[in-house]
């Protein structure tokens, strides 16, 4: 084998190693099971801005890629920005939100491409029949417990009776109208869902 032979398998060998590690940090609607749950999975992206916003970030930099609010809930000290409401706590997002009075609530959609409107059937499957689902009213509504092992994990849980830590739990929730499109969305740790 020549030296040029050996080259270019080296070469070849290291993009192989190299792009395996880059894409199994990136996670696509493609490359994530249903009842599989990631980091990845509580954030919002907007793909025409290039923008993602998710749980833990720090408020100057989603200010940074949203702007300036455009308006506030007081008295739970929500922000709007364009397309999306975020509740910060110690400067870091804790609860997202998009439901039938944010602005522009088309723009913002899950990693698995669920956003304002998508049917019940796809939010199943994109993320399984394993939250908690109820049809209060009529409507049906899903909610999945999430507990973040030691580890970095994200196990679903089927309710909060199990939960060991409220610190370690975060809620991802979704209500939907009387056709079955979603009409409401939650990603959240413990104390702002329940707040």
């Amino acid at each position: 084998m020549t030296m040029k032979s050996i080259f270019f398998i080296l070469v070849f060998l290291f993009n192989i190693f190299n792009s395996s590690e880059i894409t199994s940090d990136v996670t696509t609607k493609s490359n994530v099971a249903p009842g599989q749950l990631m980091k990845s999975d509580l954030q919002l992206q907007n793909k025409s801005k290039d923008i993602i916003i998710g749980i833990g970030d720090n408020r100057e930099d989603v200010e940074q890629k949203l702007g300036n609010y455009i308006d506030t809930i007081d008295y739970k000290d929500i922000f709007e920005y364009d397309g999306v409401k975020i509740h910060y706590k110690d400067n870091k997002v804790n609860g997202i939100i998009i439901d039938d009075n944010t602005i522009n609530l088309r723009e913002f959609k899950t990693i698995r491409e669920i956003g304002y409107g998508s049917g019940f059937e796809d939010v199943i499957k994109h993320y399984s029949d394993h939250g908690n689902i109820s049809s209060p009213y009529g409507t049906k509504s899903i909610t999945y417990f999430l507990e973040i092992t030691d580890n970095g994990q994200y196990n679903i849980m089927s309710s909060l009776e199990k939960m060991k830590e409220k610190k370690n739990i975060i809620i991802f929730s979704m209500n939907f109208d009387k056709l079955d499109n979603l009409s409401f969305l939650l990603i959240a740790d413990y104390e702002f869902a329940f707040l």
